[in-house]
Parts: C-alpha cells; structure tokens; sequence
C-alpha cells in the first residue's frame, strides 16, 4: 500500500512521465513487495527554480534530470530489501528511461496500517483488537 511521490523538473514528455511511473511500479512489484494492483503514484513537475539539490553531495554527481522519489509505505521492509530495491530501480530507470543513476534521490518513510483510508471514510488495512473500531462504531 505505498504512495509514490515522483518529483521532476517540468519538461519531460506525458510518455516519458509514464515510462518512469511504469517503471517504478514494475521494480516495487518485483523489489519491493508491492501486489501488482497496488499502484497509487503522484507525478509533480517543478519549475527550475523549485527545486534545490547539491550537485555533488555524498560523492554523487546530479544534474537537471533528477527524479525526487518519496515512498510512504504502510509495512516496514528489511534493510535487505531496501538495498535490493534501491539498486533494482537505479539499473531498471537507466535501462528503460535512460536516467543516470547519480539523478535518482529516494526517501522511504513508514507508516502504521491506522494512518491509511482508501476511500469510505475506513482504515481498511486496520485490524483492531476491538472490530467495531474499524466499522466507525
């Protein structure tokens, strides 16, 4: 139940938009243990002077073409996992959109199953000791 907050630089064509939003989902699937129908992205295109970035901060060297993912995920994964996807997305958005790994920033943050609706005024993925806390009574 992960939400993809994909951050650009506004310039890039609606096909290459959902060559990267494709693109993701499919590594979250296969690496980060996404369901193939969980797939819940947001694409915000920033103007050049609304986004800020150190260049070469950490050794890495960025340009222009950064891609900001934020990913607030609703179960923790393992440090392994984490890894795995990470190096996973870098090689698949190279391969398929032609993005330098150096330009791809992640940030995943976690959440509990009570910080989630998906529609009905319900914390569907809550399973309280109590059931009637789920149903809104």
């Amino acid at each position: 139940m992960p939400l993809f907050r994909i951050t650009v630089r506004r310039g890039r064509t609606p096909a290459q938009l959902r060559a990267l939003a494709d693109a993701i989902h499919e590594v979250a699937v296969r690496s980060f243990n996404v369901p193939e129908k969980d797939r819940f992205q947001i694409i915000e295109q920033r103007e050049a002077h609304e986004l800020f970035y150190d260049p070469d901060y950490m050794g890495v060297k960025r340009t222009d073409e950064i891609v900001f993912l934020q990913i607030s995920a609703g179960k923790v994964r393992t440090t392994e996992t984490k890894l795995n996807f990470y190096r996973d997305l870098a090689k698949s958005l190279e391969e398929q959109c032609g993005l330098a790994p150096d330009n791809l920033f992640v940030v995943i943050n976690t959440s509990g199953a009570e910080d989630w609706s998906f529609g009905r005024g319900r914390a569907q993925m809550y399973q309280p000791s109590n059931p009637t806390l789920a149903a809104g009574e």
